[in-house]
């Protein structure tokens, strides 16, 4: 039903919509005829069947690196993609597990960001690099540093969360921003 409202509210704005696959089997017709972009999601980051089936179909794919991905799984993921033919994929990066962890000041931290990887990354690759700084940090007012940081360290891109009232977010409260600090980034462009 999800992807039923998806593709309406494609329709009615005129933007691309993007969701998350978590199965091979839910790369039929019935799902991709509703979604412009598939996102394969960090727990998913070395499914290899689903990577497999996502190189032989013609959507661009976003994929999020897994909590602990090193440089080389990374490019191993995206190469099981692009050995079935589909070039159109971006890497998104969004926090490692592992770091020193910052929970002695804020509680709700729960990764650490991986901005380093941004320019080890294009060192091997010229894959776009989206970087996710809403889940990279876990806090709201992080959210913005760290996106100017992402982007003057060659991020093509960021995707973040936002709500019109981000402490009543069904999603992530914690690290969703609002409307002005959207705007706030969007400046950076």
């Amino acid at each position: 039903a999800g992807l039923k409202y998806l593709k309406e509210a494609s329709d009615n704005s005129g933007l691309q919509t993007v969701t998350e696959i978590m199965d091979a089997q839910m790369l039929s017709n019935e799902y991709l005829n509703k979604l412009d972009i598939i996102q394969v999601g960090t727990r998913n980051f070395q499914n290899y069947t689903l990577l497999d089936a996502l190189g032989k179909i013609d959507k661009p794919i976003i994929l999020k690196r897994g909590t602990w991905g090193t440089l080389d799984e990374i490019l191993g993921a995206c190469e099981r993609i692009l050995e079935g033919g589909n070039n159109k994929i971006s890497i998104c990066l969004r926090g490692v597990v592992g770091g020193p962890s910052y929970r002695h000041i804020f509680p709700s931290t729960r990764w650490m960001p991986d901005l380093m990887m941004i320019p080890a990354l294009k060192k091997f690759t010229n894959i776009p690099i989206i970087y996710d700084p809403s889940h990279a940090t876990g806090l709201r007012e992080f959210v913005v540093p760290v996106s100017k940081a992402a982007l003057a360290i060659g991020a093509d891109g960021l995707i973040v969360e936002v709500h019109p009232d981000p402490q009543n977010s069904v999603s992530d409260p914690d690290q969703a921003i609002g409307l002005s600090e959207l705007e706030e980034i969007k400046n950076l462009y």
